[in-house]
Order: structure tokens, then C-alpha cells, then sequence
């Protein structure tokens, strides 16, 4: 039996829905309805099908170690048949070009030098044509003497330079803009993850792909954000994380798949509350 069409009917003896499931098992509907149609092609694959697979046999009330037994052999690829070998040349076959192909070769590239040596030669005779002849110089003009100053001339007061300068104002000083003030006050998301076991581990900061792979257990995860911060984890029990130092709610249980949004709005939400000092 089909490990999807074994866990559709284990649920439905025990007398739950889809919808009662995905609520216990915290996955989405959609990849349900593809497990049971034993439609992997739609399911992450990797680590989150026997993550999924592993929550979904314990909510239907069945032994995880079957179901992951039997998924098994169909994860592993088939052998990629050799290629066919080429049969050996026909030795009475004749492989080399005709003659008259390196005749009609070498006459195009004669042909070629020929005209464009007759072109650079036409182009170097029609341009030693129109040089034209170099101008005759003439005899140096004689320059008349500059006229004489007025007698009322008289260079500037020291009272004018006194006036130019003081009509000077300092350049305005420019005020901070507000934009430029705000970016620098708002203080980034901050989330450090630690793994204690192996689990699987998808992270986003304000849109853009941070990590997307398998940890390790004592292996950590930084990652800075300031809008939001995107988290999908294979095994909630797994991790523990703090946000901008305070210490993360747990996620889940064993074998739990958790996606989560971390941003500035939520984070008194997903952080353990600091305990009060009588004072």
C-alpha cells in the first residue's frame, strides 16, 4: 500500500479531517492533500517530507519509523543507463574533404589580400591628394601700444574692497532630513538561532534568500533585518533563538514544522517577558 493512501486511511479511522490535522501538525493543507495523493513532486523536499511525514503518522496515530521505512527506497534515484557506445568507423569510408573545396578556399582568401591591398592603396592616393599645400606665412603685424589711462582712473578704495566683502553672507547651514534621521535611530531586527539538533533551517531578511540548508547540532544562524525577518524551521524542538537579545518563546515540539515573521511590530510577541524587580 502507498505510504499516502495508508496515511489517508489511518485518519480517517481515527475519525479526524484535514483541516483538524493541519491545525494539530502546524502544515499546510496543501502539502496534506499531496501527501495522501502521494504527490511528492509538490512536498520540500529533503529533510521537511520526512519531517512532514514524520509529524503526520503520529497525529494519524501511526509508528513514524514504518512510514519513514517505507518512503525510503522511493527517495533513491534510479541508475542513469550508459550511454550507447558509437559503432567503430567504416574504414572503407571515405572521411577527408573533396580537392576542389581547398581550391575554391584558397582562391577566396587570395582574392581577399588582392582587393584589400588595391583598396588601402587607392585610399592612401586619394588622401595624399587632398592634402592641401601648407599656408605661407606672413610678415608679424606690428601691435600698437595700449592708450594711456584716463587721469580720473584710480584703482578701488580700500572702503569699496571693505563694502564687496561684507556683502558676503555665510552660506545657510543645511538641516538634517528627516528621512536620513530616521533611518539612523531605527535600531535592526536581530535574531541568533542555535541548533541542538540536526534540522533544517530557511531564512529571508527584507526579501532577500540569507540561508537555505541543513544545521548541524551546535551550529548557530545571525541574521540582521530592518523591515522583517521570514524563518521556516524543520523541527521546532530543535532550536532555540533569541530577538535583539531577549530570549524566544519555544516554537513547538519534536518533529514540528514551523514557518514565522519576525518583525519590529511582533517582537514582544515571539520573546519571553523580562520579569519584574520589586523595588
Amino acid at each position: 500500500m502507498a505510504i499516502g493512501e495508508r496515511l489517508r486511511r489511518a485518519r480517517l479511522d481515527a475519525g479526524k479531517t484535514l483541516d483538524q490535522v493541519a491545525s494539530e501538525t502546524k502544515i499546510q493543507l496543501w502539502i496534506l492533500e499531496a501527501i495522501e495523493r502521494d504527490d511528492f513532486s509538490r512536498v520540500p523536499g529533503g529533510v521537511f517530507i520526512r519531517g512532514y511525514l514524520t509529524a503526520l503518522a503520529r497525529a494519524v496515530g501511526v509508528n513514524p519509523s514504518e512510514i519513514l521505512a517505507a518512503y525510503s527506497p522511493e527517495t533513491v534515484p534510479l541508475p542513469v543507463p550508459p550511454p550507447p557506445a558509437s559503432p567503430p568507423p567504416d574504414p572503407n569510408e571515405v572521411t577527408g574533404s573533396p580537392l576542389w573545396q581547398y581550391v575554391v578556399i584558397v582562391a577566396m582568401v587570395l582574392g581577399s589580400v588582392m582587393l584589400w591591398r588595391n583598396m588601402t592603396r587607392a585610399n592612401h592616393d586619394v588622401a595624399a591628394a587632398r592634402t592641401p599645400p601648407p599656408p605661407v606665412s606672413a610678415p608679424p603685424a606690428s601691435v600698437p601700444p595700449p592708450p594711456p589711462l584716463p587721469a580720473s582712473a584710480s584703482p578701488p578704495t580700500e572702503s569699496n574692497a571693505t563694502a564687496t566683502t561684507g556683502a558676503t553672507s555665510p552660506a545657510a547651514v543645511a538641516e538634517p532630513h528627516d528621512g536620513a534621521h530616521a533611518a539612523a535611530t531605527s535600531a535592526p531586527l536581530i535574531v541568533q538561532l542555535h541548533a541542538n539538533g540536526e534540522v533544517w533551517i530557511e531564512a529571508d531578511a527584507d526579501g532577500e534568500r540569507k540561508v537555505y540548508q541543513l544545521f548541524e547540532q551546535g551550529q548557530e544562524l545571525r541574521l540582521e533585518g530592518q523591515k522583517e525577518i521570514r524563518l521556516l524551521v524543520g523541527d521546532a524542538a530543535a532550536v532555540s533563538y533569541t530577538i535583539n537579545g531577549k530570549p524566544g518563546r519555544p516554537l513547538g515540539g519534536t518533529g514540528v514544522v514551523r514557518q514565522f515573521v519576525v518583525s519590529p511590530a511582533n517582537v514582544e510577541s515571539l520573546t519571553e517577558p523580562v520579569p519584574r524587580t520589586d523595588g
